[in-house]
């Protein structure tokens, strides 16, 4: 279990890699909030799972010319039933979901130092903001490098 405690890095069971913990004081285990939603370690953006809205079933779904439950036999009724509890199942499992991607987002913008809340403005996805602040927070060496040959090629040019 990975709890948040200040600068520890530890391996995450799932996925193997180290990471570290952003929170301070808290006692949130940010593994599995990570995990729950499918955040933890990022996939390219086209890969993310898209989290969509499931449909309600319709009698059409069980006879193709049904357009009333009460135009069904009973066998095609409880197929119906059966289909509708699923379908309730995913919506709330669907709505769980949303839940737990709302938590994280505010605790994203929670644990943030507020001079860094522009990084994150305007971005609606977990994942986008996570980017943005590890583009801008931990850049890799390359960028860091480009970063400072373009200050430094600016600095060399004449005003």
């Amino acid at each position: 279990m990975c709890s948040a405690k200040s600068g520890f890095m530890r391996r995450h069971p799932s996925c193997g890699q180290n990471h570290y913990d952003i929170l301070k004081d808290d006692e949130i285990d940010l593994c599995k909030l990570a995990t729950d939603t499918g955040f933890w370690c990022s996939p390219p953006k086209d890969e993310l799972p898209k989290l969509t809205e499931p449909t309600k079933p319709l009698p059409s779904d069980v006879n193709a010319g049904a357009t009333a439950i009460s135009q069904l036999d009973p066998g095609q009724q409880a197929m119906y039933s059966n289909f509708l509890h699923n379908w309730r199942f995913e919506r709330t499992e669907y709505t769980n979901t949303k839940r737990r991607e709302g938590g994280l987002l505010m605790e994203i913008s929670r644990t943030i130092a507020t001079c860094h809340l522009y990084l994150i403005n305007g971005k609606d996805e977990i994942n986008d903001q996570l980017i943005a602040l590890k583009q801008q927070l931990a850049p890799t060496a390359a960028a860091r490098r480009r970063e400072l040959i373009g200050k430094y090629r600016a600095l060399q040019e004449k005003p």
